[in-house]
């Protein structure tokens, strides 16, 4: 048998430990369903300002006596919030997920084989801390993407402001 990473014989201690693990996976879950949300709505109040601003731009191209710039300024804005849109739904995307819990099948093997609870239970929390450490890789993953999101939408504002100014003044 090769040496695991809890070495402890004791089953009620592991016991404990996979216990607080599917806690831990469980409020995983729940934070990364917040945060699609989060992300899917920033994407929908981006989507109204590209509505409105592509909307403001195609009313000031498409009329003959108003300034085509800030039509021009328009879509450059839009576009840039089209970037921060797109940023938005990759993080809410579908991603791979650990859940909590296991499936029934999963343990069929070790009882056929009669291997003892403490080994069961060993193997149980690698699992475990397989599933956190990837499941935090992929919530990290996108919290990167609504930065980049947030950040993208913000420096075309602040761009767009700034030529508006200039252009006015």
């Amino acid at each position: 048998m090769t040496q695991t990473a809890y070495p402890s014989n004791n089953a009620e201690s592991l016991r404990q430990l996979a216990s607080a693990a599917d806690v831990y996976l469980q409020g995983q879950l729940a934070a990364a369903i917040a945060a699609d949300q989060r992300a899917l709505v920033f994407a929908g109040f981006l989507a109204a300002a590209i509505a409105a601003t592509g909307g403001a731009a195609i009313t000031v191209l498409t009329n003959t006596t108003s300034d085509h710039f800030l039509g021009k300024l328009a879509i450059g804005s839009a576009s840039g919030l089209l970037a921060a849109m797109l940023f938005a739904v990759i993080a809410a995307r579908p991603v791979h997920w650990f859940f909590p819990g296991s499936h029934p099948l999963d343990w069929r093997d070790d009882f056929v084989s009669n291997k003892p609870e403490v080994e069961r239970l060993q193997e149980l929390l690698e699992d475990y801390d397989e599933r956190i450490a990837n499941n935090h890789k992929t919530m990290k993953a996108n919290s990167d993407w609504i930065q980049r999101s947030a950040i993208c939408g913000f420096v075309t504002l602040l761009i767009s402001g700034v030529i508006l100014v200039v252009h006015i003044w």
